[in-house]
Order: structure tokens, then sequence, then C-alpha cells
């Protein structure tokens, strides 16, 4: 589930060079998968319509940063850029950056979020006990295996032809055997 880590807001200069609108440490003690989202414009400072490539830049742990290159459409006042998701180590600083191609988006209202992009590790994943109950599902396709179904026990579905847990040769049995006369 992804779940918003933090918001900053501001009518900020994003063309005259990179701006940072967002500045975030996740976690101290864990590491988080994280995307950003930049929203340009508010209805009222906008961007000035001209379009073009518009860079949005994530810097983890102050150097190590990666730029995206996001085309605009020219006539759009309202625009946004997303990041991809990315990784950050315990205890590290996120930055996020913005650049417009346009010298005329000298204000504009920049809303910028840090989401935890909601990615669980297996292993931290449970499941209650009795979670699979007759009452919940159909026990002929759900019911759990107990730890005395080892060994011998063999679980299987009736095919086709009403046989369950026929081998090969139990097959092979009921064939006619043909060979060629000369």
């Amino acid at each position: 589930m992804i779940s918003q880590l933090d918001y900053e807001n501001a009518d900020v200069n994003i063309a005259a060079a990179e701006i940072t609108v967002l500045t975030h440490t996740p976690d101290a003690a864990n590491p988080r998968l994280c995307q950003a989202l930049v929203l340009l414009g508010d209805g009222a400072k906008d961007l000035d319509g001209t379009g073009g490539n518009f860079t949005i830049r994530v810097t983890i742990g102050g150097g190590y940063g990666a730029a995206r290159t996001l085309v605009l459409p020219a006539a759009q006042s309202l625009g946004f850029l997303l990041s991809e998701v990315f990784p950050v180590p315990a205890a590290l600083q996120v930055l996020v950056r913005v650049l417009s191609p346009n010298v005329a988006d000298t204000d504009v209202d920049v809303r910028a979020y840090l989401f935890d992009a909601g990615i669980s590790e297996a292993s931290t994943i449970q499941l209650a006990n009795d979670a699979i109950t007759a009452a919940k599902f159909d026990e002929t396709t759900a019911f759990p295996v107990g730890s005395a179904d080892s060994g011998a026990t063999k679980i299987a579905r009736t095919g086709a032809d009403s046989d369950t847990l026929e081998t090969v040769s139990d097959q092979l049995d009921t064939v006619t055997s043909q060979t060629r006369g000369h």
C-alpha cells in the first residue's frame, strides 16, 4: 500500500536552475522504496504554456542523483513530473529538484510529494491463524494440508476421465497391443 511520507508547497522560480522542492529523510532505521511526484501550477501561478523538456532529479544522501526528463506539451499551464521508484538506504536524505526549460516559469506554484512505494518483503507478510476456514472458503479447494499429511500422502485432483493418481503403467495396462503382421 502506498503512503505519503512528505509534502512541501512553495511558489518558486523553476527556470533559472534546478531548484530543490522537497527535502526529507524517509526512515532513520530502515531502507525504503520511494517515489516522488511534483505538481506544477495551481490554476493561478502556472507554467507559461510553452511546454518542453522538464527535469526532475532525485538525489539521495547528498550526492547520488539521477535526472529524468519529461516532455510537457505546449499550451499546458498545469503539469506533473513523476520519478521512477527508487531505493533509499536507512538514514539518508532525499532531495527532489525540478527545472523548467522556459525562462518565463519564474513564479510557479509547486507541490512536491514523497511516497513510500509500499512494497513489502514477503518475510514481513503474515497470514493470521485460521484465515482459511470453511466459513470463508470451500474446504474442498482450500483446506490446509496438516503436518500429519506427510510422507506417503499424495495430493491430487480428479482428471477428466475420473481417474485419480493413476500411473503411466496403470494407463498402459488398458491399451491393447497391436502388432503388424506380415
